[in-house]
């Protein structure tokens, strides 16, 4: 390959929901990209966990505000299946947060 075949416009490090959506832009822009991934796998945070008996969406599984928020407009466009959950069914001394590390917050 030459040096011409092998000019990107962009690079975006990152195949997680920012990474793609950015290479979705940049797509729609006519510019030539590279997405660098560290992982196996695209999606971020965001994954299907199957080793639990049965799968669980982890990661970016809530869509906050659904009527200004993009990830509603690509859920859609995409066909992925969303179902509307309240929380007013749960007690907040059920529900634990953790940070990045794994340890628990203060709810």
């Amino acid at each position: 390959m030459s040096m011409q075949e092998n000019h990107v416009d962009a690079l975006v490090i990152g195949a997680g929901i920012a990474g793609i959506a950015a290479a979705r832009t940049l797509r729609e822009a006519g510019q030539r990209y590279l997405v660098l991934e560290g992982r196996d796998r695209v999606g971020g945070r965001t994954r299907t966990e199957h080793d639990l008996g049965m799968p669980v969406d982890l990661g970016a599984a809530w869509i906050h505000g659904p009527s200004a928020n993009p990830m509603h407009h690509w859920a859609r466009e995409f066909g992925i299946t969303m179902s509307r959950m309240d929380l007013i069914d749960h007690k907040a001394e059920e529900l634990q947060a953790y940070d990045a590390d794994g340890t628990p917050l203060d709810m």
